[in-house]
C-alpha cells in the first residue's frame, strides 16, 4: 500500500506512455509493471545514514529511439522540449517528478540512444495501511451533472489527457487543435455548449481570449476556462477580473480541473437560464 492519489499515479502512466508512444514511431515494446522493491539513500535524496526503506516500484520500459546523452540532464526542466514548436509544451516529464515528489517518491531513468527508455517511479509504502472499506456510492465533487465542453489545446498530449478527465466526468467533449476549428465546430453543432476550455497560447492566428470573445458573440451563455502553463499572462489576467473567465495552471489534476469547471458553470447558471427564458419568448 502507497499514499498517493489515483488519478495522479493514472497521469504518470499516461504521460509516459505518450512519450513512448513518439519514441516508437516503427512500433515496439512497452513495458509498464509494478513490484515490491528497497528505496535505497544512494538511489534518492533521503537523510545520510538512513537505511532503505520499503517501496513499490512502477517501471516503464520502452524499445524506443532513447534519449541522447546531452539532452538527459534537462528532461526534468519545464518547458523543456526537444520536439518541433507547436508540438509540445516540456511539461510533461516535469509534471510526473512533480506529482511523485508530492506523493514521497522519486523518479530514476536510464537511456541509451537506439537502445529505449527505462523510466523507473519509486513510492514509499505506508506501514499498517489497510485497504479501504467499500462504499456504497463513490465519493463524487458537487458539479453540474454532465454538459457539453469545448475542449481547445493544440498540444496532442495535454488534450487527451483533458478529454478523458470530462469524460469520465460525464460531459460530451467537442475538441479542436486551434481556435479556427473551434469556432467551426461551434458553428456547426446544433445543439449547446456549457462550457470553452481553452488553451491561451495557440497557432492559427486567434488566442484563447480572442476564440472566447468570438464564442460568446453567438453563445453568450457560455462558461470560460483559460488554461495556460505561463503563470503571467495579461490578456487573461484581465479577462478574469472582469469577471470574463476562471484560469487554471498546466499541469493540472484531475481534480483541480473538475472543481474549476464546476465553480465556471456554477457562476454561468443563472446567466445560461436567462438566456433559455429569453429563446423561449422570442419564439
Amino acid at each position: 500500500m502507497i499514499c498517493a492519489d489515483p488519478g495522479q499515479i493514472e497521469q504518470v502512466v499516461l504521460s509516459r506512455a505518450l512519450n513512448v508512444r513518439d519514441a516508437m514511431p516503427e512500433g515496439g515494446q512497452l513495458l509498464i509493471a509494478t513490484s515490491a522493491g528497497l528505496l535505497d539513500p544512494d538511489d534518492a535524496r533521503l537523510p545520510a545514514g538512513e537505511q532503505p526503506r520499503p517501496c513499490a516500484t512502477l517501471p516503464v520500459r520502452d524499445q524506443g529511439v532513447g534519449i541522447a546523452p546531452e539532452t538527459q540532464a534537462h528532461i526534468f526542466e519545464p518547458f523543456f522540449t526537444t520536439k518541433p514548436r507547436g508540438h509540445g509544451t516540456g511539461l510533461g516529464l516535469a509534471t510526473v517528478q512533480g506529482i511523485v515528489r508530492q506523493s514521497d517518491g522519486h523518479v530514476r531513468f536510464a537511456s541509451e540512444p537506439g537502445r529505449g527508455t527505462n523510466f523507473t517511479v519509486y513510492l514509499l509504502t505506508v506501514e499498517g495501511a489497510a485497504l479501504p472499506t467499500p462504499v456504497d456510492q463513490p465519493a463524487v465533487l458537487d458539479r453540474p451533472a454532465g454538459g457539453a465542453v469545448l475542449l481547445v489545446e493544440d498540444d496532442d498530449r495535454v488534450r487527451l489527457l483533458a478529454r478523458q478527465i470530462l469524460q469520465r466526468a460525464g460531459f460530451t467533449v467537442l475538441e479542436a487543435a486551434d481556435g479556427k476549428a473551434a469556432l467551426a465546430l461551434a458553428a456547426e453543432h446544433s445543439g449547446p455548449i456549457d462550457l470553452l476550455l481553452t488553451d491561451v497560447v495557440m497557432p492559427g492566428g486567434l488566442n484563447g481570449v480572442q476564440l472566447a470573445g468570438a464564442m460568446r458573440a453567438t453563445r453568450p451563455a457560455i462558461a470560460v476556462v483559460y488554461m495556460s502553463g505561463y503563470i503571467e499572462n495579461a490578456r487573461v489576467d484581465r479577462s478574469v477580473r472582469a469577471g470574463d473567465g476562471r484560469f487554471i495552471q498546466k499541469p493540472f489534476t484531475a481534480e483541480t480541473l473538475l472543481n474549476v469547471l464546476s465553480e465556471a458553470l456554477a457562476s454561468h447558471r443563472p446567466a445560461a437560464l436567462a438566456a433559455s427564458d429569453g429563446q423561449w419568448a422570442s419564439a
